[in-house]
């Protein structure tokens, strides 16, 4: 009997730990002390705007305050600067957590046909980045990138430049590691590229 009351009271310390221990890991910007000197100058400077804007600035009175602002301003921020100051900036910094909002759809992800579409749009940067890549590849390699980027500079709208788009990412990357079979493919692309349109897939 004794040690189910012992196990009780335990499991209610641990679920009381386990309680307090979200606020008190709550994260804040401010030391204790960092924040009570920010509380104490900026109430300090609220009772000076207070004392020029209420009290006339001519006898004993308006000294007294002048000389009472500031031991009133750093009182008021010593206490607001503790706990109250404590529980704003941990409610300040966590509302500054990004909201969940809409994921993005990965390319991969996509219908066929919208990522041919999207693939076609990219074109110009991917005949960019092989024009970029090609002084990095060998003697045949690099002929065969500047044929395929002068002929998918002119390649005539639709099916043309989606097949050049659908095989320009894997050339690239085949093309820049020496590939010798990429650059047959790639000359042979750019022969077909350069043919007029009704003849567009028919291999010379």
């Amino acid at each position: 009997m004794a040690s189910d009351k012992r196990a009780r009271r335990t499991g209610r310390r641990v679920q009381a730990r386990a309680g307090a221990a979200p606020a008190a890991s709550a994260q804040v910007l401010l030391g204790d002390w960092q924040r009570r000197v920010v509380f104490m100058l900026l109430f300090s400077g609220l009772a000076f705007a207070a004392v020029g804007a209420f009290v006339a600035p001519r006898g004993a009175g308006y000294w007294f305050a002048v000389a009472a602002a500031p031991v009133i301003g750093t009182l008021m921020g010593f206490v607001v600067g503790g706990a109250p100051g404590r529980a704003l900036d941990a409610r300040l910094m966590g509302g500054g957590a990004p909201k969940d909002g809409p994921r993005p759809i990965l390319p991969a992800a996509l219908p066929a046909a919208q990522r041919l579409a999207l693939q076609t749009a990219l074109l110009p940067v991917l005949l960019s980045e092989l024009a970029g890549a090609a002084e990095r590849m060998a003697p045949r390699e690099r002929a065969a990138a500047h044929a395929l980027v002068e002929a998918g500079a002119t390649a005539p709208e639709g099916e043309p430049r989606q097949a050049l788009a659908r095989d320009l990412p894997r050339l690239i990357v085949e093309l820049t590691a020496g590939n010798a079979v990429a650059a047959g493919e790639a000359e042979d692309l750019a022969r077909r590229l350069a043919l007029p349109a009704p003849r567009m897939g028919v291999t010379p």
